[in-house]
């Protein structure tokens, strides 16, 4: 299974780390075998260029009341 993982600039926001933690990463994991992109343009050109199709998008967020949340999508 292919995963994209996105996420946002505001992911640990709330978090005492250094550098920004996972804040504006994105990854792709294709069977335990990840790679991080520097863009979502970055990554999606890869799958394309690779012709690499992606069953689920994971986003890493912060949601309004402070806590971190995902959202997953799932592709048929």
């Amino acid at each position: 299974m292919t995963t994209l993982t996105i996420y946002t600039a505001k992911y640990d926001l709330n978090e005492n780390i250094a550098n920004n933690g996972m804040s504006g990463k994105i990854f792709l994991d294709m069977d335990n075998n990840g790679q991080e992109f520097h863009s979502i343009d970055e990554a999606m050109d890869y799958c394309v260029d690779k012709e690499i199709p992606i069953d689920q998008v994971m986003f890493m967020y912060l949601s309004k009341d402070g806590n971190q949340k995902f959202m997953r999508f799932r592709g048929k």
